[in-house]
């Protein structure tokens, strides 16, 4: 198949469509089509990422993260991203790097401060991670990972009934 602008525009526009439909199976096949003939879009990554993450496939998410980040330099959601591959990796040294990247891009990023909690927590720093769950909590009070996160450093400091209502509010919304 020759490579004319509007054959890329039409195969970026059935990506949409199948994105649009909900169809990230359908949409990842014709991203992974599109880029093994050359065509490179930031949309591309991003479709073919997340369904490598679904797939359980995160080092092939987190290569395809990382050229979507060399792409579009500055966008604190794919350096989060790339957080979040590295925390399923158990990389998770490196995954506080990327959030801490992620933060100095956009410092209101609710999501990105409570997953680098997340790693913090398992890298046994728990006054930072509640310093970063709690930062999250403040900027979105129904932020569901920095509750579940306040909920666990509580039951871990025997405050049993704090756990409890926090808890209880992450399963009001996520029952």
């Amino acid at each position: 198949m020759v490579r004319t602008a509007e054959s890329d525009q039409a195969r970026l526009a059935a990506v949409q469509r199948a994105i649009g439909a909900g169809d990230l199976a359908a949409a990842a096949e014709l991203a992974e089509v599109a880029l093994r003939d050359g065509l490179t879009h930031p949309m591309l990554l991003g479709v073919l990422a997340q369904r490598r993450g679904q797939e359980g496939r995160f080092e092939d998410a987190l290569a395809l993260l990382r050229r979507l980040k060399a792409a579009m330099p500055g966008n604190a959601a794919v350096v989060s991203a790339i957080g979040v591959s590295l925390i399923r990796l158990d990389r998770l040294d490196e995954a506080v790097a990327e959030f801490s990247e992620a933060l100095a891009i956009d410092p209101r990023s609710a999501d990105a401060l409570a997953n680098r909690a997340m790693a913090l927590t398992a890298l046994s720093r728990i006054g930072d991670a509640r310093r970063d769950f709690e930062a999250a909590a403040a900027i979105d009070p129904d932020h569901l990972i920095a509750a579940d996160g306040l909920a666990g450093l509580a039951l871990r400091r025997g405050e049993t009934a704090e756990a409890r209502r926090l808890a209880a509010r992450v399963l009001a919304r996520r029952p």
